[in-house]
């Protein structure tokens, strides 16, 4: 892995197979905590459902899949975790995912991870963690992960999640 920082609150990190896309979503679940929301990003097979699975892990999760048909799926663990996945709600429907009232959730002390969250017209902003997930072309098990937190309890999380992956020296970061 591959780290590049532009502040603690907006990271980059570059994966080189889906194994270590799943282990950083396992080191940001360590440092995770109740309240808060995750928006991903990113097309078809990027590791959005992966990432989760390795936060889900750190969380005495086990068995995470995508909630496409069902939209939202919670899961119990150290921390409650609803996982909602907007995939199949129609890009042309504004107010689909309003009406899911996924607000709920981190009002009742869940981690609500969203992914296809640009489907998501009035998503919060404030207290979010917002990750950004692209393929590379040339090389395709690697994936660039952008994490940018906006709140001061997020950039917490975030600044937590940093000295955590450089204090086990599982990423090379530059700034």
């Amino acid at each position: 892995m591959n780290c590049h920082l532009f502040s603690d609150n907006d990271i980059e990190i570059v994966t080189e197979s889906p194994e270590e896309t799943e282990l950083l979503g396992f080191l940001l679940g360590k440092n995770i905590h109740s309240g808060i929301t995750l928006l991903l990003h990113g097309g078809l097979g990027m590791g959005k459902t992966l990432f989760t699975q390795g936060i889900g892990r750190a969380l005495g999760i086990k068995r995470i899949k995508s909630p496409s048909f069902i939209l939202v799926f919670e899961h119990a663990g150290s921390l409650p975790l609803a996982h909602a996945d907007l995939y199949r709600l129609n890009d042309n429907d504004t107010g689909a995912a309003d009406e899911l009232d996924l607000e709920s959730y981190t009002d009742n002390g869940f981690l609500l991870v969203v992914e296809w969250a640009e489907r998501w017209n009035t998503a919060p902003e404030s207290e979010i963690i917002e990750i950004t997930f692209r393929g590379n072309e040339t090389e395709p098990q690697k994936r660039v992960i952008k994490i940018k937190s906006t709140g001061s309890r997020t950039q917490e999380i975030t600044g937590s999640f940093l000295r955590d992956i450089r204090g086990n020296s599982v990423c090379s970061c530059s700034e």
